[in-house]
């Protein structure tokens, strides 16, 4: 556990902290990968936890409800999120990210509508010509629930 970093935060907790978790571990993340050159994973349990918070400010607020009672703007929210992960130009760390969304119990993928802004990574694998590496190049899809 030498080089593990640890925001732990549960659904229970009060909504401010729900929300504001995955970007105090993002930033952590960030200053690691691009400052320090290190290779970080993020694993972000559980997501739906924020997205439950975002809806709980959002009604704070009095905005109008869209699906499920989420804000308008949560897939705009959750993208600020996920694309912080990835490689910057001139660095040498990285940040991979892991959220995990806890689904109902029906295992049903329309909970609350953020299942359409999860973008799908195939791996499209081909042999280097140079030293014979394997490169991999990710082609993203999005996937939207019917």
């Amino acid at each position: 556990m030498e080089n593990v970093c640890i925001f732990l935060n549960t659904a229970a907790d009060p909504t401010v902290e729900r929300f504001l978790t995955p970007r105090m571990a993002l930033t952590i993340a960030e200053f690691l990968a691009y400052e320090c050159d290190h290779h970080v994973v993020v694993v972000m349990t559980d997501i739906t936890a924020y997205a439950e918070a975002l809806r709980e400010v959002s009604a704070a607020r009095e905005e109008v409800p869209g699906r499920h009672g989420f804000p308008a703007y949560m897939y705009t929210d959750l993208a600020t999120i996920f694309e912080r992960a990835g490689r910057m130009k001139g660095r040498r760390g990285s940040i991979t990210q892991i959220p995990i969304l806890t689904m109902p119990n029906d295992g049903g993928l329309s909970h609350c509508g953020y299942v359409g802004t999860v973008s799908l990574m195939y791996e499209k694998r081909r042999i280097g010509h140079s030293q014979g590496l394997v490169e991999s190049e990710s082609l993203p899809h999005l996937f939207y629930p019917s």
